[in-house]
């Protein structure tokens, strides 16, 4: 009865339910501009405009909007809520009855659909899991009296400055260090889901220096501007685009010849022959790392109507894999995993854990550990090596010292140390017989007793 209640009170006057819209709508922010609100933003401000938590709005009331076959079997968990910013099935489901229920604007255009020709299916490397936000942009929306939203820029795993204010993205509360959900459960975003203060409160991230952190701004300010020409527009990039542009490419700039595109890039060439031929498409992060080294912005390859002329210089291509994040990691999980690094290293146990021990412990995988604690994951890695490297020499000398013990007893006994009499007496194990370095030692001896009788 609440939620018919609900849906009734916004009904027009002298209009029924077969011709007019259960939801009061709802205008999205920064439509048409880099800054345009994410999906999930929307649906918390939906939520909060007709007096309702999130998660039970999104599934009693959007799904309903959704024909009895498209609608979710399981509800989705709010781990996984930020997938409905892809461009993924969830994200298609949602904007499809977002649509359908205010019928005021396609809501696609909050999300990353029109990218889903162009990337991988799967969305790898795209979507962050957890929120992150600029405390100055909240602030400013405040001051001009608009509900403080949520950038489709902030959710992008690229994207880790605010580029209208020069600071880093937050990532977690300043007060218990907890990371937020990119939905929450009240419809109060900028309220920690945690302990309930305001994320707006408190002192701002340090103004960065552009100089001095190149490659992030290049990557934050490609992201938007390709948000501003797609997302906000809703224009739809082309099935074939990245192996035309590819192709295209290779024949101007290389002669067709894939082997030097894929050296000058410094990219492994099966990924470059197979994003040519488009039997595979590459991540996001990928393409973005592409481009980089090309010194083109994506929006310049995927929605140019002429070929974008390349600037291949060797700083850009040092590296591998700029972009890429082997993991979405906040500040908070961070200083978590540094503090069970530093007393692994500290307490210097016997024997020494293995990196990928230490990982499990950790619950995350050893390239994540290699990827953001180098230093500290070469120190592991390096005492669990020689201490294991010191047990194997030491087994060694073991072996060695009990076969020519055994073959100086069949000397005093009068009898040659012949192999197959080392191992009748059970003096060494078949096995160590095969070892260069114990057959070495033994054909010493029996040069030296080579009178004595082998039967």
């Amino acid at each position: 009865m609440r939620k018919r209640a609900i849906w009734v009170s916004y009904l027009p006057e002298n209009s029924s339910k077969e011709d007019s819209h259960w939801l009061r709508p709802c205008t999205p922010i920064g439509v048409g501009t880099r800054y345009v609100e994410a999906l999930t933003g929307y649906i918390t401000r939906l939520a909060e405009l007709h007096w309702m938590t999130v998660t039970p709005f999104m599934h009693d009331v959007l799904e309903s909007f959704l024909p009895e076959q498209f609608r979710f079997k399981y509800k989705m968990v709010r781990t996984n809520q930020y997938l409905i910013n892809g461009y993924g099935r969830f994200a298609q489901r949602i904007s499809q009855a977002v649509t359908n229920a205010t019928s005021a604007f396609n809501a696609s255009h909050l999300t990353f659909t029109p990218w889903q020709n162009a990337f991988d299916p799967q969305g790898h490397g795209l979507l962050r899991d957890h929120l992150c936000w600029c405390k100055s942009c909240w602030r400013e929306d405040t001051n001009l009296g608009i509900s403080p939203y949520v950038r489709l820029s902030w959710v992008s795993q690229q994207v880790s400055i605010c580029t209208l204010h020069d600071r880093a993205l937050e990532h977690f509360c300043h007060h218990c260090g907890a990371s937020q959900n990119v939905m929450p459960t009240l419809p109060l975003p900028w309220m920690c889901q945690r302990c309930g203060l305001d994320l707006r409160a408190g002192r701002v991230s340090k103004k960065l220096k552009k100089r001095g952190d190149k490659k992030n701004y290049w990557a934050a300010n490609t992201v938007e501007r390709l948000i501003e020409r797609s997302c906000a527009v809703g224009r739809s990039i082309d099935h074939n685009k990245v192996a035309m542009v590819l192709r295209d490419i290779c024949e101007a700039e290389f002669e067709g010849d894939s082997y030097r595109f894929s050296k000058e890039v410094n990219i492994r060439q099966p990924y470059i022959w197979r994003w040519m031929d488009g039997s595979s498409k590459p991540t996001f992060p990928s393409f973005l790392d592409l481009s980089y080294r090309l010194g083109v912005p994506p929006d310049g390859l995927l929605l140019s109507e002429n070929r974008p002329i390349i600037d291949i210089r060797p700083s850009r291509i040092r590296k591998q894999r700029v972009f890429v994040e082997m993991r979405k990691l906040t500040e908070h999980e961070k200083k978590r995993m540094s503090s069970v690094l530093n007393r692994v290293i500290r307490e210097e146990a016997e024997p020494p854990p293995l990196l990928s021990e230490v990982a499990k412990e950790i619950g995350v995988s050893v390239a994540v550990i290699k990827y953001h604690f180098a230093n500290k994951a070469e120190i592991i890695k390096k005492r669990s090596d020689d201490w294991r490297n010191m047990i194997r020499t030491n087994r060694e000398l073991e072996r060695i010292e009990r076969a020519l013990d055994g073959a100086n007893e069949l000397i005093r006994m009068g009898i040659y140390p012949s192999e197959r009499r080392l191992r009748e007496f059970s003096y060494v194990r078949p096995s160590d017989l095969r070892r260069p370095e114990i057959l070495k030692a033994l054909r010493e001896l029996q040069d030296q007793h080579s009178d004595l009788p082998t039967k």
